[in-house]
C-alpha cells in the first residue's frame, strides 16, 4: 500500500523585478530557504535562498558557496547553458540539502562568478526525487510530493 506523504513548503515567492518598455514588472518566483552540506568535509552553509528551476538539470550554486567546497576534489564536470546558448563548465560536488528538516542528497554544479542571488535547485538528483512538484503561482506555494510504502 502506497501513503502519501506531502512535503509541502509554503514559503514566500520572492519578487523579482524587470524592465520592460520602461514599466517595471513584478515577477514571483518559488524560493525556499535551506542549508547546504559539504558531503566531503560535513562543513555547513549558512541559510540561503534557493530557487526552483523545473528546467534547469542540476542544482547550481552561485558565488557564496565558493568557500564551501573551495578545499574539495570534485570528481565530475558538466558542461550547462545559461540562456541562448552561453555554455558554461562546472564541477560537480557532492552535498546535502536541508530544506524545512527534510534532507536530501544531491549533485550541485558550483559557479564561483554566479552573481544571480539565488542559487538554483534543479531536477537531477533533486527535483527528479519526488512524484510531484507543484508550482502554484497564483497561490505562491510549492509543494514537494513523494509516495512510500507503507506497513
Amino acid at each position: 500500500m502506497l501513503k502519501k506523504i506531502n512535503h509541502e513548503f509554503k514559503y514566500h515567492y520572492d519578487k523579482y523585478r524587470l524592465f520592460v518598455d520602461e514599466k517595471d514588472t513584478i515577477l514571483h518566483f518559488p524560493v525556499l530557504p535551506g542549508v547546504v552540506q559539504n558531503v566531503a568535509t560535513k562543513k555547513e552553509s549558512q541559510a540561503f535562498d534557493f530557487l526552483i528551476d523545473s528546467g534547469a538539470s542540476i542544482s547550481i550554486l552561485n558565488a557564496k558557496f565558493h568557500d564551501l567546497f573551495a578545499d574539495t576534489k570534485h570528481d565530475k564536470k558538466i558542461i550547462i547553458t545559461y540562456g541562448a546558448n552561453r555554455e558554461k563548465e562546472l564541477p560537480v560536488y557532492q552535498a546535502k540539502i536541508f530544506i524545512q528538516g527534510a534532507e536530501y542528497n544531491i549533485l550541485v554544479g558550483l559557479d564561483d562568478q554566479l552573481s544571480f542571488r539565488f542559487s538554483i535547485l534543479g531536477t537531477y538528483t533533486f527535483l527528479e526525487k519526488f512524484d510531484s512538484v507543484v508550482l502554484n503561482y497564483k497561490k505562491r506555494q510549492t509543494k514537494l510530493i513523494y509516495l512510500k510504502e507503507h506497513l
